[in-house]
């Protein structure tokens, strides 16, 4: 109904111009401005529901832009460009260790872009079922495709409702763990053969194994090297406190990363950013737990963070938080002090030209 109603609009707009250009009247924007911000600094760019940030290893970070159709990147200096515009890019984002960029589509599959290169379909033949196991990728049915994880060996991992797929560098797909039907169990025996509810973001570590926020059991769970399945932190739906992993209630996870100390991190659906070290114990490192906060910089655990939707890090152990709720990419360095390095508010711009205000629906 909502896509309607928007579409009847648009159409009513679109003819009003054309009837006014028609009679000889000259149109002229007198409030309101969208600039994306290309080619500037991209703390003064706008970024509309933006879903991935992936620093790769020359300092670039790139970041989907998914309600403004874009794949955006972030240079070192902090100037920031569009590198792809794909009305079907999806809700996640990541980047090999040879640079190739993976991303879902909103058409049941994934696409691949090469260094230097264009998009390429890489899984799922835009049909919502889950045939074509052991088969190439391409040829394959994907359900509901949502996130991504790659690890060292070029093994691109999917999260496909309640399944998790994994291509092989060859380009054949299997099921790793999961069924159609969701459930919760499986722990202690081997992953293939576990229940989820909604797979969600996935980490794999540099020991081969695989992380899995188990979204509607609200529970974090682990695929070792061997193919076996465990919770790791979590019982349930709850409120935030520090403790062992495996015995306090967690929110909506919603990302996951890790570091090369074994530190796992997780954007948690409080406004949070959690950490889980290696003996199991989880605290919070950043977010006040308000999801309303203004999204002020500073300590970390002052800091408003929306809701986070996804988290990633790079080789020297910053942090990089996606604050869809205010529109911008956050960075937690090891000092603790969250720092925006992309992306601003969607309204503003009182006290100067109205053609130069930006609405906050403008996004």
């Amino acid at each position: 109904m909502k896509v309607l109603v928007l579409l009847t609009i648009t159409f009513s707009i679109a003819a009003a111009l054309c009837s006014a250009q028609k009679l000889g009247y000259a149109v002229t924007t007198v409030a309101g401005s969208y600039p994306l911000g290309d080619g500037g600094p991209a703390v003064s760019a706008l970024l509309s529901g933006p879903v991935s940030a992936i620093p790769d290893r020359s300092g670039n970070l790139f970041i989907l832009d998914a309600a403004n159709s874009r794949i955006r990147k972030v240079t070192p200096d902090g100037r920031i460009s569009t590198l792809l515009q794909d009305p079907t890019l999806g809700v996640d984002m990541k980047i090999a260790p040879d640079g190739t960029i993976y991303y879902v589509t909103l058409n049941f599959s994934v696409n691949k872009i090469a260094l230097g290169g264009s998009p390429q379909r890489f899984a799922g033949n835009f049909q919502s079922n889950s045939a074509g196991d052991n088969g190439l990728a391409v040829n394959a049915g994907l359900t509901s495709p949502s996130r991504l994880a790659v690890d060292s060996q070029g093994n691109v991992y999917i999260s496909d409702g309640n399944k998790i797929r994994k291509v092989d560098p060859s380009g054949i797909i299997h099921t790793i763990a999961g069924t159609d039907a969701a459930g919760f169990g499986g722990d202690g025996g081997p992953a293939s053969l576990a229940s989820f509810h909604q797979v969600g973001a996935l980490f794999p570590d540099q020991s081969g194994n695989l992380y899995v926020a188990d979204v509607l059991n609200f529970r974090i769970r682990k695929i070792s090297s061997n193919g076996m399945i465990t919770t790791i932190a979590g019982t349930g739906p709850g409120l935030y406190k520090a403790g062992p992993a495996t015995a306090v209630p967690l929110a909506y996870i919603e990302g996951l990363s890790g570091d090369a100390s074994g530190n796992l991190f997780a954007a948690d659906g409080d406004s949070a950013i959690l950490k889980i070290t290696p003996d199991g114990f989880l605290s919070a490192v950043a977010g006040n737990f308000n999801p309303f906060a203004p999204s002020a910089d500073g300590p970390a655990l002052n800091a408003g963070l929306g809701m986070p939707y996804a988290i990633s890090t790079d080789t020297a152990g910053n942090l990089y938080i996606v604050d869809d709720f205010h529109n911008s990419i956050r960075k937690l360095p090891p000092d603790g002090k969250v720092a925006t390095v992309a992306g601003r508010t969607h309204d503003g711009g009182d006290g100067g030209p109205a053609t130069s205000a930006i609405s906050p629906d403008s996004g």
